[in-house]
């Protein structure tokens, strides 16, 4: 068994340092991420309280290393991840504390993101495993980036993947979970990832600004949206109109946004920088997945 586990765990993706740089320099790229954009509120919009949980960047690595635990115990033949395991790995990667960790694996116990092996499993001490929903979420997870991949080169991707199932998914997963928690890009983002991404639901903020650009409406290093208030920003999810607010403020201080006209009146605008450092970290996970289908599942790149 533990060679088994040694085995799996070697498997390591190798990026070149400007992989992710390169595919962003493809003319139809973005095309691709406004496509990721809109694929990600559409999967907060069908599974809000599944997506909600994982919205958050340490949330969404937590998720990552979880699930990544879990289809390496399968593969090793053991029934499922424990309290323990997870716990672990939060302390591993300095994700969160302990406690932290703890709150996370209760509550996605207690909605039903995870589910117990066993029946009768008190306080996390037996095995449990993903629900069928948290498998068939992270599975589309994956197809809206193969999608945003086959629209680069045509591929087909996304289709075989979809046909390989719940097969394909424990394929990639343990690497891809890796190769996000050991990219210094994800673990560290830059400013404007910061200022959204670490607050609760931050991360479908910067989706809906970036599917609502204009990639015509364009002066001045300022890119036109279609949205006008926080209250427009935020509409459909769980975050106040006020909290929403407060982080547009964070964002226009370092001239990451404003409004063309009156506050809450006019359309957003979004910088060229906001714009270049989502689409950066959209290539960076484009990049790991594809490498991650080279080592894993070479069957769903072959023409």
């Amino acid at each position: 068994m533990t060679g088994i586990r040694d085995k799996i765990e070697r498997q390591m993706i190798q990026l070149p340092e400007d992989a992710a740089e390169r595919l962003m320099r493809h003319p139809c790229f973005g095309e691709a991420a406004r496509g990721l954009a809109n694929g990600f509120t559409a999967i907060y919009k069908l599974e809000p309280r599944t997506a909600a949980l994982f919205a958050t960047q340490q949330r969404w690595l937590m998720s990552h290393a979880a699930l990544a635990s879990y289809f390496r115990a399968v593969e090793c033949g053991q029934a499922g991840v424990m309290l323990r395991d997870v716990v672990k790995l939060a302390v591993k990667y300095e994700l969160c504390s302990r406690n932290t960790a703890i709150a996370f694996f209760n509550e996605a116990l207690k909605y039903g993101i995870i589910e117990p092996v066993i029946r009768d499993n008190l306080k996390g001490q037996l095995p449990v495993a993903p629900s069928r929903d948290a498998i068939e979420a992270l599975a589309g997870w994956y197809v809206v980036h193969l999608r945003a991949r086959d629209l680069l080169d045509n591929g087909h991707r996304s289709e075989r993947f979809l046909a390989a199932g719940p097969t394909a998914v424990a394929a990639i997963e343990p690497i891809v979970a890796d190769a996000l928690l050991s990219a210094e890009l994800v673990r560290l983002p830059r400013a404007v990832y910061t200022i959204f991404t670490w607050m609760d639901e931050g991360g479908i903020l910067m989706d809906r600004l970036i599917a609502a650009a204009d990639p015509v409406a364009f002066a001045e290093d300022k890119i036109m949206t279609s949205i006008v208030s926080a209250n427009a920003l935020a509409s459909g999810s769980s975050l106040s109109r006020a909290h929403a607010g407060r982080k547009l403020i964070e964002a226009e201080a370092i001239g990451a946004l404003g409004w063309s006209g009156r506050r809450g009146s006019s359309p957003i605008w979004i910088s060229e920088a906001f714009r270049e450092e989502y689409y950066l970290n959209q290539a960076l996970k484009l990049e790991i997945i594809e490498r991650a289908l080279e080592l894993r599942a070479p069957w769903i790149l072959s023409r």
